[in-house]
């Protein structure tokens, strides 16, 4: 996505020539699952977040020992339905997903629609014993730590990875 101002907005789509050599250092490994014995396990990502919450995910698929007797929630909000690039698809958890969208047309048949920390407050979920990840926009993240906070939630269960534009 092209971000007005983004140091590497510009450079992709403006100043990138083929074979170019780039040196790009990889994350640091801050956002990943840990262990816990919270009954409900709630993922929020907003478009391309998705991907480090789906890696965690795709773990607990390959340990599903890890979430039994816990409910694990998905929620990926994007801002059309042409927007979704990723389909969920889990062989030993059961995932309860949610796809949101912001922006739908008239004839859009979608089932959840507006911002995926407001869809999640919809659900009868106890926030009180969840443990949120959060991925994708910072104005996701500060509003969803807000709700989960105000709803009882403990801040020390809300994990986030906040997308920020390169400058």
């Amino acid at each position: 996505r092209r971000y007005q101002s983004g140091e590497m907005s510009e450079y992709f789509f403006s100043d990138m020539k083929e074979n170019d050599l780039l040196r790009l250092e990889g994350p640091f490994g801050t956002f990943f699952y840990r262990e816990s014995n919270i009954k409900n396990l709630i993922f929020m990502a907003t478009g391309t977040g998705i991907a480090p919450v789906s890696s965690i995910l795709q773990y607990l698929d390959e340990n599903p020992d890890l979430v039994i007797r816990r409910n694990v929630y998905l929620f990926w909000g994007n801002r059309e339905e042409s927007d979704v690039f990723w389909v969920p698809d889990f062989q030993n958890i059961d995932v309860k997903y949610f796809q949101c969208f912001s922006r739908l047309s008239e004839e859009s048949t979608v089932t959840y629609s507006g911002y995926v920390q407001e869809v999640l407050l919809r659900q009868s979920i106890e926030l009180t014993d969840s443990e949120i990840y959060a991925c994708g926009s910072v104005e996701m993240i500060d509003d969803a730590l807000s709700q989960f906070i105000l709803k009882g939630g403990n801040r020390r269960n809300f994990k986030s990875d906040a997308f920020l534009i390169s400058k």
